[in-house]
């Protein structure tokens, strides 16, 4: 417990979330992919479409839109680490969400933070908002066992 609240001392925990910013995240994808957009093509009409064309294409937009979002952290994550970032993934919580990332930052360090998310931020299109909150306690970066 020391030794974590030692790492942790003079730091505080930034959260960024990505989002995509965009109307319809499927229609956004189906003009990304072309297989995508394919399987949806091939289903035709939504509403005439059995429930295995429906499943199979829902299936085919997780596995495209799960590898899009590791693509797009990998990115971000190799960003970070080049500035020596310590970060932490967390779980993504509907479609829209690319990522969330929880980062570890000297709290005097708090406006070269906020420069280095603008630099990353700024190699992304309008399709995409970059949301940063905190500062926080840095709970994402300590882990107490409790045993009774």
């Amino acid at each position: 417990l020391v030794e974590q609240l030692e790492h942790v001392r003079g730091k505080v925990e930034m959260g960024l979330r990505v989002i995509w910013d965009v109307a319809n995240v499927f229609e956004y994808f189906v003009n990304l992919r072309p297989e995508l957009r394919a399987a949806r093509d091939t289903v035709g009409d939504i509403r005439q479409a059995s429930r295995d064309q429906m499943i199979a294409l829902g299936q085919l937009f997780e596995h495209a839109l799960n590898e899009e979002r590791d693509r797009l952290y990998e990115q971000v994550d190799a960003a970070l680490e080049a500035h020596g970032i310590e970060r932490r993934r967390g779980k993504t919580r509907n479609e829209r969400e690319v990522m969330s990332v929880a980062c570890l930052v000297e709290r005097d360090a708090l406006g070269d933070f906020d420069r280095v998310i603008g630099e990353i931020a700024s190699g992304f299109d309008s399709n995409f908002t970059f949301d940063l909150n905190g500062p926080w306690a840095p709970a994402s970066f300590t882990e107490v066992a409790l045993e009774i």
